[in-house]
């Protein structure tokens, strides 16, 4: 696993990130309902956030959180209030460190863009799900480049950068065909069309400029430093334009182990 955005103010932006309501994460994971003594387990935990709700929310069940960065879990842990008992460990997720057939439920949001290897990594987490858990797996389609109109500059940029950049911002509508390859059975999906205007727009531009800034060093290895300058300037500037239109596709899918 691959994270573009790794920096220390990366834990800062997803907490910010998570107040928008394009990003609902209760919305998310509404379908999610633990028994007493049931676990999940979070991939791809990152700041800690969502396994932090779902312990306030299950407080009987058990709620772990993995991730493959140090940072990112010395943050986790940091952020966690001292009666919530998430247990946070170091792992790939292509190798999740944890016996098979543990939990009834994972939850991978906004974590399968970023996996070189997706089907694999489903594979691992279909193993150490219980038989009858479920995996749900949610994340966007068209992240920041549902953006129109755009000119034939920008656009070579954005093709670049898609091309080379280790994050698949179109991952959402290869979701239920990668849980169906690795072997996930009674596959279910979802899609939300989340577009922005006025505040909302205004408030995900902020978190742009953010994912931008923090995502500088893989950008000036595409372009270049000075084409990375370049590619922010327009980019706002397109986005800024009367009539501009940004949306995202949200997509939802749930599996099951047989």
């Amino acid at each position: 696993m691959s994270y573009v955005l790794e920096h220390p103010d990366e834990a800062r932006r997803l907490e910010q990130q998570a107040l928008l309501s394009a990003y609902d994460m209760q919305g998310e994971v509404r379908d999610i309902n633990l028994l007493p003594g049931e676990a999940l387990i979070d991939l791809g935990c990152g700041s800690g956030l969502l396994s932090r709700e779902l312990q306030r929310k299950f407080p009987h069940a058990t709620i772990e959180g993995c991730d493959g960065s140090e940072q990112r879990l010395a943050q986790a842990k940091a952020l966690l209030p001292a009666e919530n008992a998430v247990h946070f460990f170091l792992s790939p997720l292509e190798n999740i460190a944890t016996d098979a057939n543990r939990y009834e439920w994972a939850v991978a949001r906004y974590v399968f863009e970023h996996l070189k290897n997706p089907v694999a990594c489903a594979r691992e987490v279909l193993r150490v799900l219980k038989p009858g858990g479920k995996l749900l797996a949610v994340d966007f389609d068209g992240l920041m480049f549902n953006l129109f109109p755009i000119s034939p500059e920008l656009n070579q940029m954005r093709q670049s950068l898609l091309k080379a950049l280790p994050v698949n911002l179109y991952i959402g509508r290869e979701l239920p065909s990668i849980l169906h390859e690795a072997g996930f059975q009674n596959i279910k999906w979802s899609v939300e069309a989340h577009s922005f205007q006025g505040a909302d727009l205004d408030a995900e531009k902020a978190i742009i400029e953010q994912r931008i800034r923090l995502a500088a060093p893989a950008l000036e290895e595409v372009l270049g430093v000075a084409g990375a300058q370049h590619f922010e300037k327009e980019y706002l500037t397109h986005l800024g334009q009367p009539g501009a239109t940004l949306f995202y596709n949200k997509f939802k899918v749930l599996g099951t182990k047989g």
